[in-house]
């Protein structure tokens, strides 16, 4: 089945809440979800993998743990507590955006934060705000890359075969933010050395990712009839029993 943008967002909006998401949150994780998809970068399909997960009680925002730089890690740290992006995402970005605009540049590691695509959303989002961006993270085996320009609206996306990482690294989250053109990659290169000998595997474009969404609102968003059916049940969660009292209030 095909649906549009604005039927794809609304049913996840009442999924998101059926879920238990706050309403800042929900509102945040249906625009992440919704662009991933539509940019071609399969956020239907990474949600649905996601869904067990964050049914199962992981639905609330965390408190992003901080900690101070030191000799070993030049760069903050946050813990996102094993929380989806889809919760801590916004929150991760906007504070990289704030210290950016206070020191010029900041390069900030998220531990510990699950589905990591839909973050990237909330980059071009920073990017279109005036903010040079970048985001990196490992899976499988391969790293991968995204970069954006100040005023732009979609990133450029590069994956790299590199070598294995020390485990705890394996849900890490590598962010930049710089209000003037500065190479991020050399900066991430010189954060994790087991970037030195990467090799590129795949090339997005943003010209690619545009064009993407641009065919998914003028041809609508093929939607998985087993999925639509999952969000049926979850926006089934926050439907208003039927009452006398519900019935008699209904007018007012």
């Amino acid at each position: 089945m095909k649906v549009s943008k604005n039927e794809l967002t609304a049913a996840l909006k009442k999924s998101f809440e059926g879920l238990g998401f706050s309403y800042g949150d929900y509102l945040d994780a249906a625009a992440m979800v919704t662009w991933s998809e539509m940019t071609g970068l399969d956020g239907l399909q990474t949600l649905e993998r996601a869904l067990p997960f964050i049914d199962a009680g992981n639905s609330q925002s965390p408190a992003l743990g901080y900690r101070y730089a030191d000799s070993n890690n030049p760069h903050p740290v946050l813990d996102a507590k094993g929380a989806s992006s889809l919760l801590c995402g916004s929150r991760i970005v906007d504070l990289a955006c704030s210290l950016a605009r206070k020191n010029h540049s900041v390069m900030l590691r998220v531990d510990n934060c699950r589905n990591r695509l839909f973050a990237l959303e909330r980059l071009s989002n920073a990017g279109q705000r005036g903010l040079v961006a970048a985001m990196g993270w490992f899976k499988e085996g391969c790293f991968s890359w995204a970069t954006i320009g100040a005023g732009q609206q979609y990133p450029a996306l590069k994956q790299f075969v590199c070598a294995p990482i020390e485990t705890p690294l394996h849900q890490s989250l590598w962010l930049f933010c710089s209000t003037a053109e500065k190479d991020c990659w050399e900066l991430m290169s010189a954060a994790l050395p087991e970037l030195a000998n990467a090799n590129k595997s795949e090339q997005r474009e943003p010209q690619t990712l545009q064009q993407a969404y641009a065919d998914s609102l003028e041809q609508g968003i093929a939607m998985p009839v087993p999925l639509w059916e999952k969000f049926d049940l979850l926006t089934a969660r926050v439907l208003v029993e039927s009452t006398e009292s519900s019935r008699a209030g209904a007018g007012e």
